[in-house]
């Protein structure tokens, strides 16, 4: 799989840093990743073989719009959030980024199954810590004088107490999913919205990340039964899955590329 940076061409800088990017034609190979690096493309003729994927930043709005397209089988458009790294000893799960939003607005020559991402990306998980060490009981055997002019043996048993388990942390929430305008015109046929059982199919895909598992601390022994530790979990907090608008546009007026 190679993975391409595809430079951006300043044309419009605002506050909100505004980059645009024009393309006569962009072709990405197959199962290759080409890395947009600008939050506007636009495009004459795209072509994505199988398994391919454009992708754009993250927790910023994206637009992508194309004249002509031709898209083959299992190819990916994406913004979608990082997922977070699991947490450590004293170190808790990462929360997912946000996912960037995507506005479309293209004219599908050619379609075998096309998923477009903006899911947020999924909390890390929290830390399970590790179990203490259990009770054990420790004989020692000491031979001693019996007062008769011999020696005995004496067995005394001493019970070592167990140790406490690790302490787990609580795990990251999941980004807030991006939204999706979908814009479109065919060359003829009917898309497919979000059927995996059909060809020509396009995903849709804008769901907040999920919060990751819980951590746990390790189980603590004392001199009896091993006590489970407490479970951490992360305090609820808001996360919004993308907003979605389809539309579909006369089939004879493509997408411009300004």
């Amino acid at each position: 799989m190679k993975i391409k940076l595809l430079p951006f061409i300043p044309l419009l800088l605002t506050s909100a840093y505004t980059h645009a990017q024009n393309l006569s034609k962009l072709e990405v190979g197959k199962k290759d990743i080409h890395v947009v690096t600008s939050n506007i493309l636009q495009i004459d003729t795209l072509i994505m073989h199988d398994k391919s994927t454009l992708l754009f930043p993250s927790g910023q709005h994206n637009t992508l719009k194309v004249k002509y397209a031709s898209i083959a089988d299992n190819c990916t458009i994406s913004s979608a959030g990082t997922n977070g790294k699991a947490g450590k000893l004293g170190v808790d799960g990462e929360n997912g980024t946000d996912a960037g939003g995507l506005d479309i607005d293209v004219h599908l020559v050619q379609l075998g199954s096309l998923t477009v991402d903006t899911r947020g990306g999924s909390g890390g998980n929290g830390y399970r810590g590790k179990n203490g060490r259990k009770p054990r009981t420790e004989i020692h055997t000491n031979k001693v004088d019996d007062g008769k002019g011999g020696v005995t043996t004496v067995t005394t048993e001493h019970i070592v107490d167990g140790t406490a388990g690790e302490q787990g942390t609580a795990p990251g929430v999941g980004g807030n999913g991006g939204d999706i305008t979908f814009r479109y015109s065919t060359g003829g046929f009917i898309p497919n919205f979000n059927r995996s059982d059909a060809k020509r199919s396009i995903f849709l895909l804008y769901q907040a990340g999920k919060t990751g598992k819980p951590g746990r601390d390790g189980i603590s022994y004392g001199r009896g039964e091993g006590r489970y530790g407490t479970v951490h979990q992360t305090p609820d907090k808001e996360r919004k899955d993308g907003k979605l608008l389809i539309e579909k546009r006369d089939s004879s007026a493509p997408a411009a590329a300004q």
